[in-house]
């Protein structure tokens, strides 16, 4: 029985674009009635549209100063010590004094913004728009999260109200739904190699509880091994054809992809009942140190209504690692199945949005039967939209 959905994606180090960089709180996919356009988190380094609503965030660990979304002006401190939120580890921040400021500007009434901050000294103040904010006037000196529901649609800036404040993470939730903040994150005296636990801080418009999902070990052992001209019976020796790894790999066994381009002129499919387990995934990656592209660019491109996609996983319980996937006359991939784990993967060139997050069979007409659990995790996606609209990018 599939449950309600709740697909994450978490953080790179380098600025995405659609599969972004920053976009650390679980959010929920929401899916247009075409099946085309699957909504999408933003990032404080894209400029992404989501109908009328989205999400800014930004990480001052991992951006510093630089961000498309938020102006800012101050300085980076590396010495107030570490933060944890939402399973990620923060070790710098925005020095808030006098000369500091964060602006925004949200198109949406009754945006939420949340910030994780600390203070210099216990009771520490933060204004929004050059008054002291009521949500923010009582800042200890360990990192916790603050939010506040801001007013009309406009520009905000926060700007030191009293002590030396200090923010590590700012969000702008700007539109449907309010973030469900359950525990505040706990502070280190200083950055630990070893990552902390976080709370669970998830915005949904369909509260649900989630699961862990891990990223899955990947079982060297009987791997099946493929090469782009590969015909063989799946041996290092002797590689065989992805299209026939992908349909007898077991679950708990790897495809390893050996290097070079995969070249398809036809949609890959990975049908619903092919799929996995919770303890034995079915992992496709690119042999260690190897590069690998699959490369659609030999697909027809005609009606964007019928355009074949790269790679269309409705099975469930897929770990894809390290592939470059290009070309494609649609989406790059369609993800459909459940509890699936991209990683480390670059969805450049197809002409719709690389990577979508959407029902495959357009039957599943409730909402509890669309993709759901599944972990976005450090990809990249760039340069992908209808080459006859510009749309959908």
């Amino acid at each position: 029985m599939r449950k309600k959905f709740l697909n994450r994606i978490l953080p790179t180090a380098v600025a995405t674009v659609m599969v972004c960089n920053l976009a650390t709180v679980p959010m929920p996919v929401a899916e247009a009635s075409t099946n085309k356009a699957a909504a999408s988190y933003h990032s404080a380094n894209t400029a992404v549209t989501q109908s009328e609503a989205g999400t800014y965030a930004h990480n001052f660990t991992a951006d510093g100063l630089v961000s498309n979304y938020f102006t800012i002006t101050g300085n980076i401190a590396s010495d107030k010590g570490s933060a944890s939120y939402n399973d990620l580890e923060f070790t710098k921040c925005l020095k808030v004094e006098s000369s500091t400021s964060l602006s925004f500007t949200t198109s949406n009434d009754q945006a939420t913004l949340l910030i994780l901050s600390k203070s210099k000294a216990t009771g520490g103040k933060l204004k929004v728009n050059g008054t002291v904010c009521d949500d923010f006037t009582n800042l200890g000196t360990t990192a916790a999260v603050y939010t506040t529901t801001l007013g009309d649609a406009g520009t905000y800036t926060i700007t030191k109200g009293t002590n030396e404040n200090y923010i590590y993470y700012v969000a702008v939730y700007d539109g449907e739904g309010t973030p469900d903040v359950t525990t505040a994150p706990t502070a280190t005296a200083s950055p630990s190699a070893e990552p902390s636990t976080a709370p669970s801080v998830s915005p949904t418009l369909h509260p649900t509880t989630a699961p862990t999902i891990d990223v899955p070990i990947i079982n060297e052992a009987n791997a099946l091994y493929v090469a782009a001209n590969g015909t063989g019976t799946g041996t290092k020796e002797n590689p065989a054809d992805l299209e026939t790894a992908l349909t007898t790999v077991a679950a708990g066994q790897t495809i390893y992809l050996l290097g070079g381009t995969y070249s398809y002129d036809h949609q890959i499919t990975i049908a619903e009942s092919n799929s996995g387990t919770a303890n034995a995934y079915k992992t496709i990656c690119a042999y260690p140190g190897e590069t690998v592209v699959l490369d659609f660019s030999a697909q027809v491109y005609g009606d964007t209504a019928s355009n074949p996609r790269g790679i269309q996983q409705e099975g469930s319980y897929w770990h894809w690692k390290d592939i470059t996937i290009t070309g494609a006359s649609d989406n790059g991939m369609l993800l459909a199945g459940d509890y699936n784990v991209i990683e480390r993967c670059v969805f450049d060139g197809n002409r719709d949005t690389g990577l979508q997050i959407s029902r495959a069979n357009t039957s599943y007409s409730d909402i509890k039967d669309w993709p759901s659990y599944n972990l976005i995790l450090n990809c990249t996606s760039c340069n992908n939209m209808d080459t006859k609209t510009g749309e959908n990018a």
